[in-house]
């Protein structure tokens, strides 16, 4: 990963290798919610970025649509655990996820 705090929109979809409309789309659908510059830029995190990456890692590893992904979400942050957490516990039990 790329040693700053911030990232723009061409930069993340760039490093993590998707379209910036699909980011648009996660912010969109609320799974993702950007800083915005007084420009009204968007401005990515590490944290936005590991979002991203679970996002991408339930949608396109595990075959979880978007609704599923919310859920999901919502289910951890009820639960305490951060991204780094949730990260870890798809990851440590991905084989038990895939069908």
């Amino acid at each position: 990963m790329i040693d700053k705090e911030y990232f723009y929109i061409g930069e993340v979809a760039k490093q993590i290798k998707i379209h910036e409309q699909t980011i648009r789309e996660y912010e969109k659908r609320g799974l993702i919610k950007p800083a915005r510059s007084e420009r009204n830029t968007r401005i990515f995190s590490k944290k936005d970025l590991l979002q991203i990456e679970i996002i991408i890692t339930l949608t396109q590893e595990l075959g979880i649509n978007l609704s599923g992904v919310k859920l999901i979400f919502k289910l951890a942050e009820g639960s305490g655990m951060n991204n780094d957490e949730m990260l870890d516990f798809i990851t440590d039990n991905m084989p038990e996820f895939q069908l």
